[in-house]
C-alpha cells in the first residue's frame, strides 16, 4: 500500500489532505537544504531565496489537475534560484515531485511528450550555460549528467505509475465486463427454461382441452339416453379440468417469453434418455422403484427435464471414467429423483456452458413445491435429489 493510499484510508479519500501534508512537507525539505555550509561564492540567503523556495510548493497542491501548468511554476523560480546563485539545492525536491506529476496526471501522451522534451531541453541549456558562463567551477560534466539522470530516472517513475493505474483500470474493466456477460448468461439461461416450460405448458392445454371437448361432446350426446354415461362423461371433465388448473398455477409465474412449439417429453422415454448418455460415455444405470403409475403430464415433463439435466451436468463435469446412477422412485404421494455419478464431486457444482441447468432445476421443484439438494457426495462424486409431490388418485 502506498503513503497516499495509506493517508487517503486513515484521514479520508480526499486527495487534497494529502496534497497540503506532501506540499507542507517538501517546503520544509526545502527549507533545511538551506542549514548546509554553503559555498563561499554562493550568494547570501535572503528574503528572496526563501520566497524562490516556498511559492513553488503550493504547485503540489494542484499538481493532479494541472500537472503541466504547475510544472512550469515550479521550474521557472527554481531556475531563477540557480541562476542569480543561491547555494544549495533550492526547490529541488518540489521539482522532483511536479515532474513525477506530469506523466501520471497529464490528460494526454502528447501533452505530457512535449513537457518532457521542453523540460529537459531547458535543464540542459541552463545546465551547459552553466558550465561555460559561470565564474566558478560548481557545474562540472559529472553535475550535468547527474541532474539530466536523476530528473529522468524520476519521469520514467511517473510513467510506470501511470501505466500500472491505466492497466488496473483496464483490468477492473473487464472484470466487470465478465461479471455483465456472467449475469446476461444466468437470464438467457432462465428465460430459456422459461420458454421450454411454455412449449410444455402449450402440451398441457392442447391436451386437457382436447379431453374436455371430446367428453363434453359425447356427454351432450347422451343427455336423456344414459345418464350413466354422462356422469361418467362429466366426471372426466372435473378431474382433467382440476389437473389442468393445478399444472397452470405451478408454473404460470414463471412464463414470461414463448417460441416455437415441440412436442414435450414423458418418462416413457426415460430409456431412450439413459442410452443416450450411455452412448456419450457415461455408463448410466436406471432403477425404478415403487407402483408405476400415470402422473400429471407436468410431473412427468419436470421429473424429465431435471433427469435430462442431471444427466448433462454429468456428462460435462464428472470427468473420464465416470458412471451414473438414475433412481426413480413411486411413492403415494410424491415421485422421487436421485441422480448421482462417481466424477470429480465438487467440480460439478460449477454451471454448464450457457445453460445454468441447476437454476433451471430448482425454478421447477419450487413451481410444484417439491424438495430439491444437490452438492458433492461425501465419498467422491456428485449427486442430484428432487421429489415432486403429486396428489393421490
Amino acid at each position: 500500500m502506498s503513503l497516499q493510499q495509506r493517508w487517503q484510508k486513515t484521514f479520508g479519500d480526499h486527495p487534497y489532505r494529502f496534497d497540503i501534508l506532501l506540499a507542507i512537507s517538501i517546503l520544509v525539505l526545502n527549507l533545511s537544504f538551506l542549514t548546509f555550509p554553503a559555498t563561499e561564492s554562493g550568494r547570501p540567503i535572503d528574503f528572496w531565496a526563501i520566497l524562490l523556495i516556498s511559492i513553488p510548493n503550493i504547485a503540489i497542491v494542484f499538481r493532479r489537475k494541472y500537472p503541466v501548468l504547475m510544472l512550469a511554476i515550479v521550474a521557472i523560480p527554481g531556475f531563477a534560484y540557480w541562476v542569480v546563485g543561491y547555494p544549495n539545492a533550492g526547490s529541488f525536491a518540489t521539482t522532483m515531485v511536479l515532474i513525477y506529476a506530469v506523466p501520471l496526471y497529464a490528460k494526454s501522451r502528447r501533452r505530457a511528450s512535449y513537457t518532457q522534451i521542453a523540460f529537459f531541453l531547458l535543464l540542459f541549456l541552463v545546465l551547459v550555460s552553466g558550465y561555460f558562463y559561470a565564474e566558478e567551477e560548481d557545474v562540472t560534466i559529472g553535475v550535468i549528467i547527474v541532474n539530466l539522470v536523476a530528473f529522468q530516472l524520476v519521469w520514467l517513475a511517473g510513467e510506470t505509475a501511470a501505466r500500472r493505474r491505466d492497466a488496473i483500470a483496464e483490468l477492473e474493466k473487464q472484470v466487470l465486463v465478465e461479471q455483465d456477460r456472467q449475469q446476461e448468461l444466468a437470464d438467457q439461461a432462465v428465460i430459456s427454461e422459461q420458454n421450454r416450460i411454455a412449449r410444455e405448458l402449450h402440451d398441457v392445454v392442447a391436451h386437457s382441452m382436447s379431453v374436455v371437448i371430446v367428453q363434453a361432446e359425447g356427454a351432450r350426446r347422451m343427455v336423456g339416453r344414459n345418464n350413466e354415461m354422462v356422469d361418467t362423461a362429466l366426471e372426466a371433465i372435473e378431474s382433467t379440468g382440476r389437473q389442468t388448473l393445478t399444472d397452470i398455477r405451478g408454473i404460470v409465474g414463471l412464463l414470461r417469453n414463448n417460441d416455437e412449439h415441440q412436442p414435450a417429453p414423458s418418462l416413457e422415454m426415460l430409456e431412450e434418455l439413459i442410452q443416450a448418455s450411455n452412448d456419450a460415455g457415461v455408463p448410466t444405470e436406471l432403477t425404478i422403484s415403487g407402483d408405476k403409475r400415470d402422473l400429471p403430464m407436468m410431473i412427468e415433463l419436470s421429473a424429465f427435464r431435471i433427469i435430462q439435466e442431471s444427466l448433462t451436468n454429468a456428462r460435462k463435469h464428472a470427468g473420464p471414467s465416470a458412471s451414473a446412477t438414475v433412481e426413480l422412485g413411486y411413492q403415494p404421494h410424491a415421485i422421487s429423483i436421485n441422480v448421482s455419478d462417481s466424477g470429480r464431486g465438487a467440480a460439478a457444482t460449477k454451471p454448464t456452458t450457457g445453460g445454468f441447468g441447476l437454476i433451471g432445476i430448482r425454478e421447477r421443484v419450487e413451481a410444484f413445491g417439491g424438495e430439491f439438494e444437490h452438492g458433492p457426495k461425501p465419498g467422491g462424486g456428485y449427486a442430484v435429489r428432487a421429489v415432486l409431490p403429486v396428489e393421490a388418485s
